[in-house]
């Protein structure tokens, strides 16, 4: 009896150890040593094909096709037979990769490939049809670190508060030369919420200085042409310039001008 005890746990184990914990709610596959599979349809499918950096794009319903807006942007980097995937400002997440028939494995998480091309690559999920495309970089590797460019002069101009709810990630700075170093303060990202009417709001800022982040609440008043952000002691005034379906710009004309999106 205990032998057979003994042996029932072994395979217990060896069929977890197979097997990827799903954080998408989709049925874990054992995973096949082979790095290449044919699909249903008669296509090839193999890891090569897969090889380096891929971030979301767009995102829309698996059932009805509608497009979805999104915060928690999709970045999947594959390296050889390691993945790591990370969703918006989440962790890291980091495992194997694998491809199996049509599906791809990556850190314990599978999806459906629906379709596969050199710079794009479409993945399905239980709730959602996801296209990302290829990148050198993740967005979030270049906040704080990316080239800035010269700064020009753009005219301000009133925005209603109300209309700017979400959150804005910083994806291009402009600035005067010499004003930026390590001591500089800059917005990564700037989340507007709850509203009150046109001109009022409470939110989040994210900066970065000496190569620090931090994350604080704070206050956000709109007037004529700039906008106030005060959290505790700190005050900081900025321009507004123009706001669009998914892109807001802000700043001072004198030092820096922060081109933001809902990523």
């Amino acid at each position: 009896m205990k032998l057979i005890l003994l042996s029932l746990a072994a395979l217990v184990c060896i069929d977890a150890a197979a097997q990827r914990v799903k954080r998408k709610g989709t049925t874990p596959h054992p995973l096949k040593a082979s790095n290449s599979s044919i699909n249903n349809n008669g296509i090839t499918y193999n890891l090569e094909q897969v090889q380096g950096k891929w971030q979301e794009t767009s995102r829309q319903l698996a059932v009805g096709k509608a497009a979805l807006s999104f915060t928690d942007t999709l970045m999947i980097s594959i390296n050889g037979q390691k993945a790591e995937v990370k969703e918006g400002m989440s962790m890291n997440m980091r495992g194997e990769a694998a491809i199996d028939e049509n599906s791809l494995q990556v850190a314990g998480d599978s999806y459906k490939i629906v379709s596969l091309e050199k710079e794009t690559m479409v993945l399905g999920s239980d709730e959602h049809i996801i296209t990302l495309k290829k990148v050198n970089l993740f967005y979030l590797e270049t906040v704080g670190k990316d080239s800035v460019k010269q700064i020009k002069h753009i005219e301000t101009r009133p925005l209603d508060l109300a209309l700017l709810t979400g959150k804005w990630t910083i994806y291009r700075r402009d600035a005067k030369p010499g004003i930026i170093n390590t001591n500089t303060t800059l917005v990564k990202s700037i989340e507007i919420m709850d509203a009150a009417g046109t001109s009022n709001a409470k939110g989040e800022i994210v900066i970065f200085s000496n190569n620090i982040s931090q994350k604080l609440p704070c206050h956000i008043a709109m007037s004529d042409k700039n906008m106030q952000v005060t959290s505790g002691d700190k005050v900081w005034i900025f321009d507004t310039y123009r706001a669009s379906n998914n892109e807001f710009v802000f700043g001072n004309n004198n030092e820096v001008i922060n081109y933001a999106k809902k990523f």
